[in-house]
């Protein structure tokens, strides 16, 4: 991931209420990677956020 100001947004940066930290990353080669963080042990099952790019995205942990 690139460490400049560019590579990083917040996508829902007021998600108190679920105590939820929704971002997105870019690498220097123009990849995106999403991030949600629930801070919680309260599963979110169907969370939805909005994304730049239309495709299919997967959990990875």
């Amino acid at each position: 991931m690139t460490t400049s100001r560019g590579g990083f947004w917040w996508l829902e940066p007021n998600d108190a209420q679920n105590s939820l930290f929704v971002f997105g990353r870019k690498d220097p080669e123009g990849r995106t990677c999403y991030v949600v963080v629930n801070a919680t042990p309260v599963p979110r099952s169907g969370y939805r956020m909005g994304v730049k790019e239309p495709g299919y995205y997967r959990e990875l942990l």
